[in-house]
């Protein structure tokens, strides 16, 4: 099972509604919106002075999350193992990278157009497919994404000028996935996504932070360019799909799976008081996530048996206020690797 905790920025650890700061879990519905606390089996408050030895004697603890109002609590955590199976670890923010493709010449000056001799009348093609899933969805619209731009020839074309009308159909395309840019005076053409993940998908609605990537075929006149669409990066100037670490995207991609193991049935919000309070994401941070996993025990015919391995991450925005007073208590517990 999956659990998730969602700080924010400027928020002190423990924090009290109005200052100051709690003074155990008989406080947690006064956690204030998104301060992280953590506490004993037995509720008491685990601090930076006292996390060294707080836990002597203890097997477990657990944490909590506030939503800054008194009458709604806060969210709280399953029993985490102080012997854990996988220590938290700490995933820094990485941004996400738009998928980068070329044409004819690539970024580090290979391959070619190879164009023909221009015949008037015949047609310069460049199909563009969204081939982030097998469906091939396009962002937001739920349909399958593929089209085909085509040029045809003049009399008074040139190489130079082919490049550039293709170029200017493309970005004309108000539904298009990447954005044309002529590259090396014509002798090739850039292709850049213009979204680095794909949301709203067809089967699942909702933010997905899947990296978006694209697919090229060229035919006609543009039949013998070189394409570069492998994302190799430093091989032949082209760049991966990348959706990125501690965006606010993944984090409510998290938020939505983890809901459905704390009470959130196909998709449809239940009465429960917590699902009363607003997504604790902030879409303009960017998040670092500490993820940690053990597996529980619990009795079975006087044996100890395994019970369902759980996972609990931790999010908290870059530079947050709580940020290196958890990091010194996770370690003071033995628990952050």
């Amino acid at each position: 099972m999956k659990h998730l905790l969602i700080g924010k920025t400027g928020v002190i650890y423990a924090q009290l509604i109005g200052g100051g700061t709690i003074s155990g879990f008989n406080q947690a519905n006064q956690l204030d919106n998104g301060a992280i606390a953590l506490f004993t089996p037995d509720g008491a408050l685990i601090t930076v002075a006292n996390s060294a030895t707080i836990l002597q004697g203890y097997s477990d603890f657990y944490m909590a999350v506030g939503s800054g109002v008194a009458t709604t609590g806060a969210k709280v955590s399953p029993f985490v193992r102080k012997n854990m199976d996988l220590e938290f670890t700490k995933q820094a923010y990485s941004a996400p990278v738009n998928q980068i493709s070329f044409i004819g010449q690539n970024s580090l000056g290979g391959g070619s157009m190879f164009l023909p001799s221009l015949i008037p009348g015949t047609e310069a093609i460049i199909t563009i497919v969204d081939t982030t899933t097998l469906e091939g969805i396009v962002t937001g619209v739920n349909q399958a994404y593929k089209q085909r731009y085509s040029y045809t020839i003049t009399a008074s074309d040139t190489n130079l000028s082919v490049v550039n009308n293709m170029i200017a159909i493309i970005n004309a395309d108000q539904l298009r996935v990447v954005n044309a840019t002529a590259i090396a005076g014509g002798l090739g053409i850039q292709l850049t996504a213009i979204n680095a993940t794909v949301t709203n998908l067809i089967y699942n609605n909702d933010q997905t932070g899947t990296p978006f990537s694209f697919g090229i075929a060229v035919d006609e006149a543009f039949i013998n360019a070189s394409v570069y669409a492998t994302g190799l990066v430093g091989i032949d100037g082209s760049v991966s799909a990348f959706a990125g670490f501690g965006t606010p995207n993944e984090l409510l991609v998290l938020q939505d799976e983890t809901s459905y193991y704390e009470g959130k049935s196909q998709g449809i919000m239940l009465p429960q008081i917590w699902w009363q309070v607003p997504s604790l994401v902030d879409t303009t941070a960017t998040y670092d996530t500490y993820v940690g996993q053990w597996s529980p025990k619990h009795v079975q015919n006087m044996n100890y048996g395994n019970a369902t391995q759980q996972e609990l991450i931790i999010a908290l925005p870059n530079g947050a206020t709580a940020q290196a007073n958890l990091e010194t208590i996770l370690t003071n517990l033995g628990v952050y690797a």
